[in-house]
């Protein structure tokens, strides 16, 4: 059975908005997100920056994606690893 699991983060690692996932921001530009419940096979992870005032050349990188977590990088016009929010959508079976 395909998962959606969805949700907008603020810079802080605070979730805005979605459900079936929590947020930790590990350092500077780094946050673990954990599914609460687990894909059977690797997810399909997108994530977007949606900070007010950011710059088009701001980037948010899947770095990692497993069956229980993603590992998402944001940085900065100047490619430094940087908080930003995002907004993000894994998909895979459940």
């Amino acid at each position: 059975m395909a998962q959606t699991i969805s949700g907008q983060v603020d810079a802080n690692g605070s979730v805005i908005g979605g459900k079936g996932f929590t947020v930790t921001k590990v350092e500077t530009g780094k946050y673990n997100i954990a599914f609460s419940n687990s894909f059977t096979t690797a997810p399909a992870v997108v994530a977007t920056i949606t900070q007010d005032e950011a710059w088009t050349t701001d980037t948010a990188v899947v770095w990692q994606a497993s069956l229980n977590h993603a590992l998402l990088i944001t940085g900065d016009r100047h490619q430094n690893q940087a908080d930003r929010g995002f907004s993000f959508i894994a998909i895979g079976e459940a």
